[in-house]
C-alpha cells in the first residue's frame, strides 16, 4: 500500500465507499467517515448488526471527535435495503440533527448522508441542500 492517505473529497468518493459498505457487509451497515482537513480518512468504523442504525455511527463519531481534534468533517454513509427512490423525510432531519449536534457541540461539519441500496446512490444533502454540500470539502 501506497504513503497517499485514502480521501472522500466528492460525492463520487463517498458513493464509492457507501458502495464498499454494502457490498462488504451483505448489503447493510452504517458508518461516520471522520476526516481530518485535508479529507483523509481518520476513522471509519461500520455497525452492520440488524439492530444497529445510522445512530450508532452518529454515537461513535460523536465520542471520537470529542477526543480527536483532527477530525474536521464527517460523512455519513449507509448501504440499506429499502428503496431510495424517495427521499424520506425522516432522512433529512437526522442529517440535520447530526449537522446541528456536530456543528454546535464539536465544531465539526457533517457534510452529507450517502445512502445506497446497492443500485441507486442517494445523497441526502445533495438532495435537499440550496448549495451544494461538497464545494467546501475538496
Amino acid at each position: 500500500m501506497g504513503s497517499e492517505a485514502v480521501t472522500i473529497r466528492s460525492f463520487a468518493e463517498a458513493a464509492g465507499a457507501a458502495l464498499g459498505i454494502h457490498d462488504g457487509y451483505a448489503g447493510y451497515g452504517h458508518a461516520a467517515a471522520a476526516l481530518d482537513a485535508d479529507s483523509a480518512l481518520v476513522d471509519l468504523t461500520v455497525f452492520s448488526e440488524p439492530v444497529q442504525t445510522v445512530y450508532d455511527a452518529l454515537f461513535y463519531a460523536h465520542g471520537l471527535v470529542l477526543f480527536d481534534p483532527t477530525v474536521r468533517r464527517i460523512v455519513l454513509l449507509s448501504a440499506v435495503r429499502r428503496d431510495l427512490t424517495h427521499v424520506m423525510e425522516r432522512d433529512v432531519e437526522i442529517l440535520r440533527g447530526a449537522q446541528r449536534l456536530f456543528a454546535q457541540q464539536c465544531g465539526v461539519a457533517v457534510v452529507d448522508w450517502v445512502l445506497t441500496d446497492g443500485e441507486q446512490v442517494r445523497s441526502i444533502a445533495r438532495t435537499t441542500a440550496e448549495r451544494m454540500p461538497w464545494q467546501d470539502v475538496a
